[in-house]
């Protein structure tokens, strides 16, 4: 794991670089390979810079975009992750190819579903189906980290974020659904993540964070051998960027 910190002086000057930096990687991938693949981070610490993103000129038909997790609220909820995302960046680039972690249509099944591991994973792979058509390698992933070093939606406490972690051959990772179900320890508790390894499967991974505390609690995370983003980021041989504004 090698990390590298990118300080910028403001929060708007962070969006505005990691925006210009994420842009010219998906250039060149389009330029190499005609596609791009990007996943967001949720919550409301990223929406200056999805409107940071939506500014800039990409040949938007040709990226596919995804958010990092999701939570399993309606359509449109003001939680929702994908809402913030609609506003700030979606609604300007309705080309984009967008592929939502979570629809409404979905409650009304994991309502209605076992708790065994194996249902969920019954559930997550028909949820998941829509996905499969991302790129299998990722332009990039940029991850925001919450207050108790999880990333995505894995969280430390919940056993099927740990679950994922454990390592397991190239075979079962074919095999299983790229997305997991995991349970948040706030509202709204249901959350939907992509798995370590697809978010490890990228050619650029960054951590997105804003606030004194935050970046002690990232460098405090890093070292904390059971947290989820040192788990997440610890076998990645690749430079991981941190990017930070006060």
């Amino acid at each position: 794991m090698q990390i590298e910190w990118i300080e910028f002086e403001t929060r708007d000057k962070l969006a505005e670089g990691v925006a210009e930096r994420i842009a010219a990687d998906i250039n060149a991938d389009i330029q190499f390979r005609n596609t791009a693949a990007i996943f967001l981070p949720g919550g409301q610490t990223p929406r200056a810079l999805y409107r940071a993103i939506s500014y800039l000129e990409l040949t938007w038909n040709k990226i596919h975009i995804s958010l990092t997790d999701e939570r399993c609220v309606s359509d449109g909820h003001p939680q929702s992750n994908a809402t913030v995302l609609w506003q700030e960046l979606l609604s300007t680039h309705p080309d984009a190819l967008w592929y939502p972690l979570w629809r409404s249509e979905y409650s009304s099944i994991l309502n209605t579903a076992t708790l065994h591991p194996l249902g969920l994973e019954t559930i997550a792979h028909n949820f998941s189906a829509p996905l499969l058509q991302i790129p299998h390698l990722l332009t990039w992933v940029l991850l925001g980290m919450g207050n108790d070093g999880h990333v995505a939606s894995l969280f430390p406490e919940c056993t099927a974020s740990q679950h994922s972690f454990a390592p397991i051959s190239v075979e079962q990772q074919q095999q299983r659904a790229p997305i997991v179900l995991t349970e948040a320890p706030d509202f709204p508790k249901q959350r939907v993540s992509w798995r370590p390894e697809i978010l490890r499967n990228t050619k650029h991974l960054g951590i997105y964070i804003t606030g004194a505390t935050k970046k002690q609690q990232c460098i405090d995370y890093l070292h904390a051998g059971q947290s989820p983003i040192r788990r997440l980021l610890h076998p990645i041989a690749e430079k991981v960027y941190i990017f930070y504004a006060p």
